[in-house]
């Protein structure tokens, strides 16, 4: 910010040559000279000075600095729909990791550099690599899980996908139903891979 106090007279020197010891670049007088206009051009008042934040507010809030640092950008409805399920923390917070892809999947410990016998998924016979969308979405298991709730896939996206599923579902509850389904191919592929337990139907 730059701050000028009215009690002070404010003067510019008529060689803008005479300020600096050592010769300026193109640019750095272009911008020298362009300071000198605006200082030139600048309005002053009898007022007292008053100083204020870029919010317009003469109160300093840590959260307005945060947020004005980050900025803002809009995000799907989900991600305030899911936290206002009445599904337990941990299913939210899986349910989270994995709209925002985070979830430690194969196909993303094979991204970090991680080495494993096999990057294919345990759940079905084709050995295609365990992205999300195919564990949850094109693996075998997966779509037996959905066919028992009547669930189809009609898009690509994710967020179209549950939406749809949503509607297909056609309960107040959908959501809930959707994070729960989630949530048990996420621990059956765990329990397969850690514990060596079968995945069935009836382990979900």
């Amino acid at each position: 910010m730059l701050h000028f106090d009215h009690t002070r007279p404010c003067h510019v020197s008529p060689s803008l040559d005479t300020l600096f010891h050592l010769p300026l670049s193109e640019l750095a007088f272009q911008q020298l000279t362009q300071l000198a206009q605006d200082i030139q051009d600048a309005v002053f008042s009898e007022e007292h000075n008053v100083w204020s934040f870029l919010w317009g507010s003469f109160h300093f809030s840590v959260s307005r600095v945060y947020r004005h640092l980050l900025g803002s950008r809009d995000v799907h409805n989900i991600f305030k729909r899911i936290w206002k399920t009445r599904c337990q923390h941990k299913h939210i917070v899986s349910f989270w990791l994995l709209l925002k892809e985070r979830l430690s999947t194969r196909s993303l410990l094979r991204r970090r550099g991680m080495e494993l016998p096999s990057f294919g998924c345990v759940l079905c016979s084709c050995q295609t690599e365990e992205s999300q969308f195919h564990l949850f979405l094109d693996c075998q298991f997966a779509q037996v899980c959905g066919n028992l709730l009547g669930l189809q896939i009609t898009n690509s996206d994710p967020f179209q996908i549950i939406e749809n599923f949503s509607t297909q579902l056609n309960v107040p509850f959908s959501l809930d139903i959707i994070i729960i389904m989630a949530w048990c191919i996420w621990m059956a592929r765990n329990d397969l891979i850690f514990k060596g337990f079968a995945a069935t139907l009836n382990s979900v």
